[in-house]
């Protein structure tokens, strides 16, 4: 019974470090990141946020600008002294067969931030501080709401800012 229990261990452990394999064709896949990207590239309005602070400093996000960039996104949050870029590469974009809630996903280079999401959310949720030391209140996001959201690399910490689409100016 010893023998078994390192085999039996190994394949538990090898079968939870497998990285995920998207079932959609690949033509769906594509189409799905290019709808994504046209509908959600632009430039937002924050109104309201949770965990957005930074190295102890109030970042006070006001806009959010996401633009295309070859197969991936550039995430521009500007805050009242400074801007965060978020380059992201590798994206998956999915729409609900609705077409009213794309969502875009990115893996991110090396600076300290990673895993930034857009989205139009399709269900009611709340985001944000939770858990005993939270000061904050959970944020409510109401289906149809734009969110934003993106991880501290190290602390693992969530950033969330709620958004809101400004129209696209006509050149």
């Amino acid at each position: 019974m010893k023998i078994y229990a390192p085999i039996l261990l190994a394949a538990l452990v090898s079968g939870c470090a497998t990285a995920y394999q998207d079932p959609r064709p690949l033509d769906v896949q594509q189409a799905e990141l290019e709808n994504s990207l046209k509908e959600l590239s632009g430039q937002y309005e924050v109104i309201d946020a949770r965990n957005d602070f930074y190295s102890f400093t109030k970042f006070e996000a006001h806009t959010l600008v996401v633009s295309r960039q070859g197969n991936g996104a550039k995430f521009l949050l500007v805050g009242k002294k400074d801007a965060l870029l978020i380059n992201g590469h590798d994206c998956k974009g999915r729409n609900e067969p609705d077409g009213k809630s794309p969502w875009l996903y990115c893996a991110t280079e090396k600076g300290g931030f990673f895993a930034p999401v857009v989205e139009r959310v399709r269900i009611d949720q709340e985001v944000g501080a939770k858990g005993l030391l939270s000061v904050e209140k959970p944020m409510q996001v109401k289906a149809g709401d734009y969110l934003f959201n993106f991880h501290e690399s190290g602390s693992g910490r969530p950033h969330y800012y709620l958004l809101k689409k400004r129209p696209a100016v006509a050149e």
